[in-house]
Order: structure tokens, then sequence, then C-alpha cells
């Protein structure tokens, strides 16, 4: 994991530790924008700027956020940046791994 949070490429993804998927759908969605408008207004309560990070190498095989999430991303706006990438027409699905809740890892 170190290697993959440091940009360096890693192999494949065995050995990671445990993680949970959250996902986003936009495709298909019908309350697209009720879904934004609660990532938006949620922010305080589960995007910790502290704690959320995406690397930028290839370690994880992250797909490229689009232009406004990049921008977003880059001024330290981590929420706007997820909701600028799920309201990308072009994303489909916003999916965050997680590995440690409140201090204790995923199992």
């Amino acid at each position: 994991m170190s290697q993959a949070l440091n940009n360096q490429a890693i192999p494949n993804r065995n050995g990671l530790p445990p993680h949970r998927y959250l996902s986003f759908d936009q495709a298909g969605n019908p309350n697209k924008d009720r879904t934004a408008e609660f990532l938006r207004t949620t922010r305080a309560s589960w995007v910790d700027q502290n704690r959320l990070r995406r690397p930028t190498g290839a370690g994880l095989g992250l797909k490229e956020l689009c232009q406004k999430a990049r921008d977003a991303w880059s001024r330290n706006k981590l929420n706007e940046a997820l909701v600028e990438q799920f309201l990308d027409p072009q994303a489909a699905r916003v999916t965050i791994e997680i590995y440690h809740l409140d201090g204790h890892e995923m199992s």
C-alpha cells in the first residue's frame, strides 16, 4: 500500500489491505441531481480533507479524473472534485476505495 500511495507502480493488487468500495452510479440514476446534492451537503460528515487521498501515479491503476474534478482536487476541494467527477457525462460511476475507517482497517 505504501508503494501505491507514494506513486510507485505495483505489479498487481494482491497483498493490498482489506478494503471496501463505495460507488456512486450516474448511468441510469433517475436521481442524479439529488445524489449530487447529497454529496455536496453531507461532505463535512464523511469527506475528511486530511484522510482522503488520491495517488497520482500508476500504483493503484486509478482512472483519470475529468478536467473539472482535477482542477477542484488541485485546489484541495476534494468533495467538489467528487461531485464534478460524478456529474461528468463520461464517468458513469465514481468509486472510492476505503481501507481504514476511524483508524481501523477494513476486514
